[in-house]
């Protein structure tokens, strides 16, 4: 996977007010080849080419472990940490009166669904869909999987999900009890009520399926 990222902060800090705020862009994409065995990579190797939902950042989830590898129908589709724009900005200013007024604010790209697969019905090209080992122990063919991506590569056709918008407000009050102080808070979460898929369900990057 090779990651570049353009980054800006702004911070500024007085005595009564503070400002911090950072955005990113972020070019992700994978490079290389497929991971050894990969099933992909004698169905569809030319269709490696990834730089939208590119999968967890917990695992390897194209591995063997994953019957079907790439191909099995579930893949990458764990892709939120891969958003393209992130923009933070959070301040506070402590007013006159000993008002505290506080805000955060955050937008961040729409995650991405991942490969877009689909299904067809198996012809046989690439052997039957058990298969007997030396020992006798009969196995499933993971070339026999009838999951195939979609598009040309795996790039092509991702979904996106609307972007994330939240905002989020504080008014306090410091009050004075002789020699203890009473801080006052009134929170107020989401303010603008939206909300946004952060990542799409198993098997949401399926043609044909509710998910």
């Amino acid at each position: 996977m090779l990651y570049n990222g353009l980054e800006f902060t702004v911070a500024k800090r007085t005595k009564n007010l503070n400002i911090l705020s950072g955005y990113t862009h972020a070019w992700s994409r994978l490079e290389g080849t497929w991971i050894p065995n990969d099933p992909a990579s004698f169905i569809q190797p030319n269709a490696l080419a990834n730089s939208r939902g590119i999968g967890s950042i917990r695992g390897n989830e194209q591995s063997l472990l994953s019957p079907g590898g790439s191909l099995s129908g579930t893949a990458d589709t764990r892709s939120p940490s891969w958003i393209p724009n992130t923009f933070k900005m959070g301040t506070s200013y402590q007013a006159p009166w000993s008002l505290l007024l506080a805000s955060n604010f955050s937008w961040l790209s729409g995650a991405w669904s991942g490969p877009i697969v689909t299904t067809v019905p198996y012809d046989g090209q690439f052997g039957p869909s058990t298969l007997t080992l030396s020992n006798g122990r009969v196995v499933s063919n993971p070339l026999a999987t009838t999951y195939r991506f979609a598009y040309a590569t795996r790039n092509d056709g991702q979904i996106e999900a609307p972007n994330l918008v939240i905002w989020n407000i504080r008014v306090g009050r410091s009050i004075k009890l002789g020699a203890q102080t009473l801080d006052a808070n009134l929170d107020i979460f989401n303010v603008t009520n939206r909300g946004a898929d952060q990542q799409f369900l198993t098997g949401g990057n399926q043609l044909g399926t509710p998910n």
